[in-house]
């Protein structure tokens, strides 16, 4: 199994980009050379090389690098990763994870297309003159040590952000087409992570290419990005794990010594981890919430059981709602039992360790990213390279659908339970809970005054009186349980003198979750995440038209 791209996935990307761009030490006579060498009108280059016509051709250059299970994966991470909406300091504050990081690769400042004339560079937004100005070459610039560019700038002094234009190296006729930043301080265009322009690196396509010139694009693309990389993960994923294998957690650590063959799992999700895998547990726990169909199974695990081919009599399914069945556990004779995503006591741990080592949660019970259940799990089934492939092709998937929804990167949301019966008190999950985590995966803020009050607790959610709900001035969405269509609970919290002062309740900006699947999901596993997100999301933007 070929692993997806595990590197920050925005700026390895960026980097096969820049490949080949050397440094020039063409002196000034030439300048004009470059210049003419580059000289066409230019659109944005990803929107024509995403273009649904180009699908077909995308998954066939990418399936020459990839495993076909993966090919649609790998064609998500090299569209979405260079169509980011944002840069300057709203993405250096979006962007703290490296890995949710998309860089934007339009035109900025009002243009929509570019042309260069010899020395003469001029912009147009719909047909309309933005500026158009002569340029002089002015000296070599290097960005972030990654790529150096040819500086040019124009004297005229209300050029603004015209003022000057730095190109790379690449030019239609070598690599079908060209990359430049552009802007008004020339300190700030030499950082593309850090300052006004970070995460922006602007990529054009002549307007007159042809569709053979934009497969040819397409190919030295996927070519740069992937040429390199899937030998590496070949070699990634080929190497033996090394044993033993150790694991700390919050009891101590956990020693594997050989590879398990018989894996077991208990309490939520973990046995997801080992399906996606393609490995079915000889055991795991029933599922307690969401199931609507009288079964023991979310569909995303009933289904991904079948597709493995596998029949009841291959596992068995442990009642855990009042308690572990050790009885239970113990008689499918695991090799590993996995509960990276629990909330076990040191009891419990003492004695599933008794039956077969035992992998915990890191430090906190419930509150175990997917990220880490992922790999915590993968690692323990000595997994660990294919579970952060894993990660990383779900990491893709969430850029490609979160890119979709840019109307919810200014918006904040929290997790809330509420008592129809009583609105006296109500329950905030706290930013390490999962379901609150996830929120911001969806491209949400949590609320800093959630992320104050949970900086004092251990604890995975938050009890506050509702004479305190205008701490929550800064929520714009909630989530929260109750029937999906039923504006009773809705009204309740709009008529209460307290909790109507929260922003989200006032505009109705609440999403109502249903126990069923989705409200499941939002618990997410490497299974439910690409099962529910779609319709997750969906609904979640909806609530964010409401809000202010």
């Amino acid at each position: 199994m070929k692993k997806l791209i595990t590197l920050t996935l925005a700026l390895a990307l960026l980097c096969g980009l820049l490949t080949g761009c050397g440094k020039s030490d063409a002196p000034d006579a030439e300048v004009d050379a470059f210049l003419n060498s580059i000289s066409a009108e230019y659109e944005e280059l990803f929107p024509v090389l995403t273009d649904t016509a180009y699908d077909e051709y995308w998954a066939e250059e990418v399936s020459e690098f990839a495993d076909s299970e993966y090919v649609d994966s790998y064609v998500t991470v090299l569209k979405s990763a260079c169509t980011g909406s944002l840069y300057g300091a709203a993405a250096v504050e979006a962007y703290t994870n490296p890995e949710e990081a998309q860089f934007n690769c339009y035109f900025i400042n009002g243009i929509d297309l570019l042309t260069v004339d010899g020395n003469t560079i001029s912009g147009t937004l719909d047909g309309e003159d933005v500026f158009s100005y002569t340029y002089a070459y002015q000296e070599e610039r290097n960005i972030d040590g990654l790529a150096d560019t040819r500086v040019y700038k124009t004297d005229d002094s209300g050029a603004g952000e015209f003022t000057y234009f730095l190109f790379l190296e690449d030019t239609p006729d070598t690599t079908y087409h060209i990359e430049f930043r552009y802007g008004s301080d020339l300190d700030e265009l030499s950082s593309l992570m850090d300052g006004e322009y970070a995460y922006w690196l602007a990529a054009g396509i002549p307007t007159d290419s042809d569709p053979d010139f934009v497969k040819s694009c397409i190919s030295l693309f996927v070519e740069e990005n992937l040429g390199g990389e899937a030998d590496a993960e070949d070699t990634s994923t080929s190497d033996k794990t090394e044993y033993p294998i150790v694991i700390t957690h919050a009891f101590g650590e956990t020693v594997i010594t050989e590879k398990p063959e018989r894996v077991a799992t208990i309490s939520w999700g973990n046995q997801d981890v080992p399906l996606a895998l393609g490995v079915v547990p000889v055991g795991f726990s029933e599922a307690n919430y969401g199931v609507i169909d009288g079964g023991k199974l979310l569909p995303w695990t009933k289904e991904k059981i079948a597709e493995l081919g596998a029949s009841e009599s291959d596992y068995a399914i442990f009642a855990d709602t009042d308690g572990h069945d050790f009885e239970a556990i113990s008689a499918v004779n695991p090799d590993v039992i996995l509960a990276a995503s629990s909330g076990i006591t040191q009891e419990e741990y003492d004695i599933l360790s008794a039956i077969a080592p035992t992998v915990a949660y890191p430090s906190l019970p419930w509150q175990t990213l997917w990220r880490d259940q992922i790999i915590i799990d993968a690692e323990a089934m000595g997994m660990k390279a294919e579970g952060e492939a894993l990660v990383a092709e779900l990491d893709a998937l969430l850029a490609a659908t979160v890119a979709q929804y840019p109307q919810l990167s200014d918006k904040t949301a929290a997790f809330i339970y509420f008592s129809p019966t009583d609105l006296s008190t109500f329950s905030i999950y706290a930013p390490g809970d999962p379901r609150c985590a996830y929120l911001a995966d969806l491209g949400l803020t949590i609320p800093p005054s959630i992320i104050d009050m949970a900086s004092t607790s251990d604890s995975f959610y938050l009890q506050l009186s509702s004479e305190n709900a205008d701490i929550l001035s800064d929520v714009d969405i909630i989530l929260t349980w109750g029937s999906a269509g039923d504006d009773d609970l809705v009204k309740a919290l709009q008529s209460d003198p307290l909790l109507s002062l929260i922003p989200a309740i006032k505009n109705g900006a609440i999403v109502m979750l249903e126990e069923g699947p989705i409200a499941a999901g939002q618990t997410p596993t490497a299974l439910s995440l690409p099962w529910c997100l779609d319709e997750y999301i969906g609904l979640i933007a909806e609530a964010a038209e409401k809000a202010e």
